[in-house]
């Protein structure tokens, strides 16, 4: 460096020239500049980086730029913070964009070998919410509004818990119960067939046809999330319809084998006597239903109700239904040969493929002179005749009876027995659910 006066060699610590003695702050100062522009141009840099970023957040998160909350700006809970143990634990569930996006694979819940993330939970809360929509039609009674926040609206079935606290605490016990259920039928080496199979992989074509082919949404997961929230995609959605399959199927694998007792009929009227007595079923009421098996023969042909009918066609008709009867009765005269030449002869298209059987009939549900034969006093198992209606004749057997309550109640009994096993072995698989990493998308913040 030289002074600009003299220009005597000056070293970089001189404030001054030693032969002239000008000041050479100046020549500082121009190196602080220098300094200065190089640091401009380091934020400018940044800032362009940055800028840079925010548009790639953007393009990669453009089916969910919907009006909301990117970030958690939300105010203090109502009700508080409760017990980190059950659903109180957090006063809302309700998170940001971003952080959905983050943590839609956090397990939020265990039972067994099953887990439950945050994105398969977001679909469960959404069912559950659904389904009580679906199922109360006057939910301005329950001080549920679906167009504020769910999350601070008390529930009008339980004041301790918010709407949302309630709705995520139906998702997780319909969860429970597909996991125990699903497991079972693992264990036992129960699968879906091929053919439901299939309707599980149709689901993301039923769904590209519906809403992105239409235009309605770019994407099938944007399609998803507005029907079910932000928090999940397809993939925890169709994960969730299989689990939900095989449980509903499983479920009725287990009570359709499962056989009521005398006992058990007669326990389940006890606990359950008052709202059965509510809906007049009682016992010891005369209120009886019949198991009937029928051939009818018609008088005319079902397809041409316009034919005229002569005194000549009921005698053939009689006839021939006398003729079923006789070959009946010649043979081994059983009900299962009955249901035979029911299938091979019978008319009546509501019948003629199981047998002409009619299960749980009830006094004056048919044709008078049909329900006059079934409900006579005398009647019992194994009678037999000919009946005359204005459809021909009817071959006649009685496969027996039962009174309306012990029906109803044997009806019952299965499911009455199997939840609560399932009850049992849900509390033996000692499930671990995690309230504080649960996260919700909340619809109504997003209007």
């Amino acid at each position: 460096m030289q002074c600009k006066n003299c220009g005597a060699s000056l070293e970089p610590e001189m404030e001054c020239c030693p032969e002239c003695g000008m000041a050479v702050r100046e020549e500082k100062t121009e190196a602080s500049s220098g300094k200065g522009i190089k640091a401009a141009k380091i934020v400018l840099a940044v800032v362009a980086v940055a800028a840079l970023l925010c548009i790639m957040v953007l393009v990669v998160f453009q089916d969910v730029l919907i009006p909301g909350h990117w970030f958690s700006t939300l105010p203090g809970t109502i009700p508080e913070d409760g017990y980190k143990g059950n659903v109180t634990c957090q006063g809302t569930y309700t998170d940001s964009v971003l952080a959905l996006k983050w943590k839609k694979d956090t397990v939020v819940a265990k039972i067994g070998d099953m887990t439950l993330t945050n994105g398969q939970l977001q679909v469960f809360y959404d069912m559950a919410k659904s389904s009580f929509v679906q199922s109360n039609s006057n939910l301005s009674s329950l001080n549920l509004d679906l167009s504020q926040p769910l999350d601070r609206q008390i529930c009008g079935l339980d004041e301790s818990l918010t709407w949302q606290q309630y709705f995520l605490q139906k998702a997780l016990e319909e969860w429970k119960l597909y996991a125990v259920l699903c497991q079972q039928a693992a264990q036992a080496g129960y699968k879906l067939s091929d053919e439901d199979r299939n309707s599980l992989d149709d689901l993301y074509n039923q769904f590209y046809k519906n809403y992105v082919a239409t235009g309605k949404f770019s994407s099938v997961d944007a399609a998803l999330q507005d029907r079910a929230g932000l928090g999940c995609d397809f993939g925890d959605y169709l994960t969730c319809s299989e689990w939900q399959m095989i449980a509903s199927m499983y479920f009725n694998k287990r009570i359709g084998e499962y056989e009521a007792t005398e006992e058990q009929i007669d326990a389940y009227y006890q606990e359950f006597q008052e709202q059965l007595e509510k809906n007049n079923i009682k016992k010891d009421d005369g209120n009886i239903l019949v198991d009937v098996r029928h051939i009818l023969i018609a008088v005319k042909d079902p397809a041409d109700q316009e034919a005229q009918v002569e005194e000549s066609d009921w005698q053939a008709c009689q006839k021939k239904a006398q003729d079923v009867l006789d070959a009946w009765l010649a043979g081994e005269a059983t009900e299962e040969s009955f249901a035979k030449l029911a299938e091979e002869y019978s008319s009546d298209s509501g019948s003629n493929t199981n047998g002409g059987l009619y299960t749980g009939v009830q006094k004056g549900e048919m044709l008078d002179t049909f329900d006059a034969w079934c409900f006579d006093g005398s009647r019992k198992v194994g009678d037999y005749g000919l009946v005359k209606t204005v459809h021909g004749y009817h071959v006649m057997y009685f496969a027996g009876s039962e009174e309306y309550w012990h029906a109803v109640c044997k009806a019952e009994v299965p499911y009455w027995q199997v939840d609560q096993q399932l009850n049992a072995e849900l509390e033996a698989l000692d499930a671990q659910i995690y309230f504080e990493k649960m996260s919700l998308w909340e619809f109504a913040y997003s209007k």
